[in-house]
């Protein structure tokens, strides 16, 4: 008889988006749970985190919690212990693990029931010190699971038949079989069963997930060995309780269940997220360390009770989650030599932590600001790595047309011969392309028809003594940018090639690709400039460099809107008004809805904050139209230090036909929101008085009524989109949302009838 011990672990990412998580439930926990209740003699020991009963219920999948409740109840199934958001337990304080530890206790009681007994405790990816297992002691648990390779730093070193304890510690240690637990264990079990000499043990450890998600199962495997005469398939405490003999005493080395002999010997027990020459795990760490730090700090005030801390907590305990380092780790494992990286899921794990640090009101600028250096520092280094590493192939091409040109985009072979016969410059039709560098700043291709692409082109020449050339690509298969070339178009003709302010020169529009191309504007925006004089307050350059872009935006707002109207199709007629700019009211109050269904008063609020804001454009008339940018803040404002009497916007999507107060609102509550962190409030008031004082003087307009209540509709206006920005995230961020709320409000309330 051949005793199967299988432990699984089922567990989904604090962020994964929603459909993963229906997919997965239905092709995974549903094929496992109805295996086991179509066969009531089989058992085994589970670790369910608290992380995925919370998706189950966001996604109405409560019948599979009640279906398993119903075989813990019967003794099929064997719950345990672990940490809520999956986090390396030896890697973040041991406060944090206790509190990530009964966060999960509490979730699975929530489910069933306060008397459920977790005698057994799993590792998030059996990552093991002996400081977190003198704490699991304490919290009243009796054995956990290790890896094999925590047995002397070695594999192979393990009795199955034997009973382990730590040492000192008196937990009770049950090893995995490694080479076992990464395989289809139940296609393992029937070659082994096979044998004239099977092993009496079979301990494995693994995902849940790879029964019915991961892996079909086309031959019925699991069914065969649950049902099979020989096979016997056990809890991990039933195998306990049948060891006899004295236990022997052993102290574990530090692993996890992807250490390799190597890795220990180097002191490197936990590479897969903490590797010494991995820039990214150190920044995260960083990063993590500064989060931690704040929210220990709010403990000892006032504000560890409000609203904000709770949501600074919220975040941080779901930032501690392991998936964010084990997507930067870029290390081949497994079997089919799986490869651990993922650009956006690291980037979803550390903007937890960021919301954590944001959500405190009285955390300190000087750490607000280190913490979003280190964020811009890892979304830099993340994407150089990515594009630097992992380029698309050509050979990853799809047969549907829009993904053959989505790619085509990507491809350096491609685009040598077609900038050759596209783009006038001088440099590139008279010179060879050596090749084409590509940075995507963003990048979405679907599986059919969709994409959006946003690169920059570095065009290097063979001739080495020649200086590359950067060109912009935006295209987007859904919307068309015309419009925008249009724009860009006109602007240039219109005296925006030359003098203090100018745009890019657009080059061509390829109605095939639905994508323009445009030349870079070199130099760094406003607001990298603003976190540059913020970390260096007495630089009197600096502070100035501030009042010079300022001066210069006013002065490219008042030049565009002087620009003649007449003759001149709308470049973007959706996005003239607040009604009909893209995504739309009735996209965006249904998303915030579904997202937060179980806080009503947010969608509410931004219903009723919306349409006030729609009556008042309305009742206010839509003359003195105007080319206006219709996206102006400061990331879209790019000014470089060595041309210093010189100011490029970038970002033309938006620019359409409207009132001119719509880009002074747009600017004037960005440039407050993104620098209130930063600087202090005199000097952002400042700023915003030389850009308005700027503007009028250039335009020789006057503070009027009806300018003042234009001006602050569209203020509240940039408040409200704000607001919808951080709800509509997948990260989202409700304290932000409330502060934007009120700040809305005030500006409404200065409309004067």
């Amino acid at each position: 008889m051949l005793k199967w011990v299988n432990l699984l672990h089922i567990y989904q990412p604090p962020y994964q988006k929603k459909n993963i998580i229906a997919q997965v439930a239905d092709e995974g926990y549903e094929h496992l749970i109805k295996t086991l209740e179509a066969h009531p003699q089989a058992k085994l020991s589970l670790n369910l985190s608290g992380s995925l009963i919370a998706h189950l219920q966001s996604v109405g999948r409560e019948q599979l919690l009640q279906r398993l409740a119903k075989l813990v109840k019967n003794g099929q199934v064997e719950l345990v212990g672990s940490a809520m958001y999956h986090p390396i337990l030896p890697l973040i304080p041991v406060s944090e693990a206790e509190h990530q530890i009964k966060l999960n206790e509490e979730a699975l009681r929530s489910v069933f029931g306060s008397r459920i007994k977790l005698n057994g405790f799993y590792l998030p990816e059996l990552a093991y010190s002996l400081k977190i297992a003198k704490l699991i002691k304490k919290l009243g648990y009796k054995w956990l699971m290790l890896d094999e390779i925590s047995l002397g730093g070695k594999l192979d070193q393990v009795d199955f038949n034997r009973r382990y304890r730590l040492k000192g510690v008196g937990l009770d240690l049950v090893f995995r079989h490694r080479q076992a637990s990464e395989t289809f264990v139940p296609h393992t079990l029937l070659k082994l069963i096979g044998k004239s000499n099977p092993p009496k043990f079979v301990v494995t450890g693994t995902d849940g997930e790879i029964y019915g998600h991961q892996h079909k199962d086309p031959k019925g495997e699991f069914t065969k060995v649950l049902s099979h005469p020989n096979i016997h398939s056990i809890t991990v405490s039933d195998y306990l309780r049948g060891l006899s003999g004295q236990a022997t005493a052993v102290l574990p080395t530090a692993a996890s269940w992807q250490s390799t002999p190597a890795e220990l010997e180097a002191k490197i027990p936990y590479a897969l997220w903490q590797h010494p020459n991995n820039a990214i795990h150190r920044l995260l760490w960083e990063l993590r360390g500064i989060a931690i730090k704040a929210i220990k700090q709010s403990r000892d005030t006032k504000e560890a009770a409000s609203e904000a801390a709770g949501w600074a907590r919220f975040h941080l305990d779901r930032g501690l989650a392991s998936c964010a380092w084990w997507w930067a780790a870029g290390k081949q494992i497994g079997p089919f030599n799986f490869m651990t990286w993922d650009p956006e899921s690291i980037e979803r794990g550390m903007k937890e932590l960021m919301s954590s640090i944001r959500s405190l009101p009285k955390v300190t600028a000087a750490t607000k600001l280190r913490a979003e250096k280190i964020y811009y520092t890892l979304v830099k280094e993340i994407w150089k790595k990515h594009w630097r590493t992992y380029k698309p192939r050509p050979k990853a091409i799809a047969p549907g047309i829009e993904r053959q040109r989505a790619f085509a985009l990507l491809n350096q072979n491609f685009l040598a011969k077609y900038f050759k016969k596209n783009i006038p410059l001088p440099a590139i039709q008279k010179n060879d392309i050596d090749y084409i560098k590509i940075k995507t700043f963003k990048q979405k291709i679907g599986k059919q028809s969709f994409y959006h692409i946003v690169a920059r082109y570095t065009i290097h020449f063979k001739r080495r003594q020649l200086k590359p050339v950067n060109i912009f690509c935006n295209a987007n298969s859904a919307e068309d940018r015309a419009g925008t070339y249009l724009a860009m178009n006109h602007l240039w003709q219109n005296g925006f090639d030359q003098g203090d302010v100018r745009c890019s020169q657009p080059l061509f529009y390829d109605k095939t690709f639905r994508a323009m191309f445009y030349t870079e504007a070199e130099g760094e925006n406003l607001y990298q400039h603003i976190v540059k004089a913020a970390a260096d307050p007495n630089n009197a350059r600096r502070q100035a460099r501030l009042e010079t872009i300022v001066t210069l935006s006013a002065k490219w707002q008042a030049k565009i809107h002087e620009l003649p109207t007449a003759g001149v199709k709308n470049f973007n007629q959706i996005q003239s008004r607040v009604a009909t700019i893209i995504p739309g009211p009735k996209h965006f109050l249904a998303s915030i809805k579904k997202k937060h269904k179980d806080y009503p008063r947010f969608w509410k609020r931004t219903e009723q904050l919306f349409k006030q804001i729609d009556r008042l454009e309305k009742k206010n008339g839509f003359t003195d139209i105007n080319v206006v940018h219709g996206d102006f803040h400061p990331e879209n404002v790019i000014y470089n230090i060595e041309k210093p009497n010189q100011l490029f916007i970038i970002d033309f999507t938006d620019t359409c036909l409207a009132h001119f107060t719509r880009d002074l609102g747009s600017f004037i509550q960005q440039l407050h929101y993104m620098a209130k962190p930063l600087l202090p409030a005199k000097q952002i008031t400042k700023l915003q008085n030389l850009f308005l004082s700027t503007y009028l003087e250039t335009r020789g307009l006057k503070k009027t009524k009806e300018f003042k209540n234009r001006l602050a509709l569209y203020l509240a206006w940039t408040s409200l989109r704000s607001a919808i920005f951080f709800l509509t995230i997948t990260t989202f961020d409700r304290p932000r949302a409330e502060e934007l709320f009120k700040e809305t409000s005030a500006h409404l309330k200065k409309i004067k009838s």
